[in-house]
């Protein structure tokens, strides 16, 4: 009974030793020897004493020995103290690494809303612009609204038909001198309409018949089935009865009577002039050539010609080739390319196409041409 007690004073001291003994930490090289003299050691130094970091405690050699033995012998139970050192690093890391996380889901947070400020400052300013140039337009508008169409649609005889036609009529009385006006494949639209108000402004009677009888579109698709399907002879016929028409007119002067056309417009002007000799003159916007040296040689009315460089329907080689044929034959053709422009770069509504400084240098020898030939200047 007394050894007993004096066993379990002893196990007592040697246990308060180990807890109040200076802990001095060294990295453990060979914990695998451990295992080999004492079984079980193996684990108690991987959960005990490698757990803050592969590091061992030391002591008095004499009460670690104690511990150990206990240990081996499942005397000595398991420290809660020494759980809490092994479990403080990963909580410490899972904490630096939670407050990291929260640290960059701010500062995501801040850029996405400063992100989207941006966003709606931009798309403010957008809308701003949108407004002001909205506002201009409707101001533009408000002081010089659009000129209302001066001329008005009437009726001529063509062969056992009547079609209708847009006539535009200048101020002043007396004979005035005429200009036939042929439209594009889109049909009798406003820009040709306008054209012919243009002309009418500068003193000629305009007329624009309507080849298509009444047909207009803006598809090119639907364009070129109502060109394909327009009879050219019914085509020629009409323009041959808008020159009898004007010549029976008052207020026309039947000496002086030219045209002018666009794209197939263009190609019907040159198709008048070669059948009506009495034509004063003849002005082709980027229109159809004729190849013909003899149809060339016959051409007995002036011709003036506008063309793009850039147009692949009639190349300017066509164009080139027409122009040497016809002065050969003593005929006069004045031919212009304009080396940067395209097909319908005078009178196409698309942005792409439309150039402005090549149009207007063409208009400008347009008028020039008719002062020319119709008022003989």
């Amino acid at each position: 009974m007394l050894g007993e007690r004096r066993g379990e004073r002893s196990l007592a001291r040697a246990r308060a030793e180990v807890v109040r003994e200076a802990a001095e930490e060294a990295t453990v090289t060979r914990p695998r020897s451990l295992e080999l003299i004492r079984p079980g050691v193996r684990r108690f130094v991987a959960q005990r004493v490698l757990a803050p970091g592969g590091r061992e405690v030391r002591g008095d050699r004499d009460a670690v020995r104690l511990a150990v033995n206990d240990l081996a012998a499942r005397q000595l139970p398991i420290r809660e103290a020494h759980l809490r050192v092994a479990e403080s690093e990963p909580r410490r890391e899972a904490v630096v690494q939670e407050l990291k996380m929260s640290s960059l889901v701010l500062r995501l947070n801040r850029e996405e809303r400063a992100h989207a400020i941006r966003l709606t400052r931009r798309r403010n300013e957008a809308m701003a612009k949108r407004a002001i140039l909205v506002l201009a337009c409707l101001a533009i508008a408000a002081v010089c609204p659009a000129a209302a169409p001066t001329g008005k649609m009437i009726t001529f005889p063509s062969g056992a038909e009547t079609p209708s036609a847009y006539l535009a009529l200048p101020e002043g009385e007396g004979r005035k001198p005429a200009i036939i006006v042929i439209q594009e494949w889109w049909g009798l639209n406003d820009f040709v309409k306008s054209k012919a108000d243009e002309f009418a402004n500068k003193g000629y009677v305009a007329f624009a018949p309507d080849l298509y009888r009444g047909k207009v579109t803006a598809d090119p698709d639907v364009a070129h089935q109502l060109m394909r399907g327009m009879p050219e002879d019914r085509a020629i016929r009409d323009l041959k009865a808008a020159f009898d028409y004007l010549r029976s007119r008052d207020d026309v002067d039947a000496t002086r009577i030219a045209s002018v056309g666009w794209c197939m417009g263009g190609g019907y002007s040159l198709a008048l002039a070669l059948e009506q000799p009495k034509l004063a003159g003849a002005v082709i916007y980027y229109g159809r050539l004729v190849t013909d040296a003899a149809k060339i040689k016959s051409v007995a009315v002036p011709l003036l010609g506008n063309f793009g460089g850039r147009d692949e329907g009639i190349p300017a080689d066509t164009v080139r080739e027409f122009e040497r044929k016809a002065k050969a034959a003593g005929r006069t053709v004045d031919f212009k390319i304009y080396p940067d422009a395209g097909h319908g770069f005078a009178s196409s509504k698309d942005p792409a196409v439309f150039r402005a400084a090549d149009s207007k240098d063409a208009d400008a020898r347009t008028d020039a041409f008719f002062e020319r030939v119709l008022r003989k200047k």
